[in-house]
């Protein structure tokens, strides 16, 4: 992915977002977000960079008003055959006061990557992460749709073997929450 991308998804998302509030009037704001806070639910992910891959995520996520915590584990595994754990936390914020929004986060992340088959250890890696992408909620506080694009800036890093690739730099995610 071409670095100039992300600046410019984001973008089109917030001028979705910014879209799709100017459609809604007043009042309809305070009946279109969700009553529930709490969420759990799994997301699907695509390691794009650095180790492509894919994962499955479990994921909690707390809202309250338009603020966002969320943690989240994934196990995935790359293409070159590593397994990959993940564990993080982030906090944010949902942009808009409307069902469907764009919302950022930023937190913490750890992952390890290991070969199974091989019975070696990789590496481990503890990074930031920023998140942009954009919710689709029910008004009821039922399911939630969030689909997104997560960064991932390693901070500290320990190899174990010299053939492990390197930590996945953009996730592609689509979480799905109840």
């Amino acid at each position: 992915m071409r670095p100039g991308a992300v600046p410019i998804l984001l973008g089109v998302l917030l001028l979705a977002g910014a879209r799709s509030a100017a459609a809604h009037g007043s009042s309809d704001t305070a009946s279109s977000v969700p009553r529930k806070f709490l969420y759990f639910g799994v997301a699907g992910e695509a390691l794009v960079s650095g180790s492509p891959g894919l994962a499955l995520d479990g994921i909690a996520a707390i809202e309250w008003k338009r603020l966002l915590i969320v943690a989240h584990v994934a196990f995935g595994e790359t293409f070159n055959k590593w397994e990959v754990l993940r564990v993080g936390g982030q906090a944010g914020a949902v942009l808009l006061p409307t069902a469907n929004a764009p919302y950022l986060l930023a937190g913490v992340e750890h992952g390890t990557l290991v070969d199974f088959i091989g019975e070696r250890s990789g590496r481990i890696d503890t990074g930031v992460t920023g998140e942009g992408g954009y919710l689709f909620r029910q008004p009821d506080g039922g399911r939630q749709v969030w689909l997104g694009l997560r960064g991932i800036v390693p901070i500290a890093s320990h190899l174990y073997s010299s053939p492990a690739p390197q930590l996945p730099v953009v996730v592609l995610t689509a979480m799905f929450l109840l």
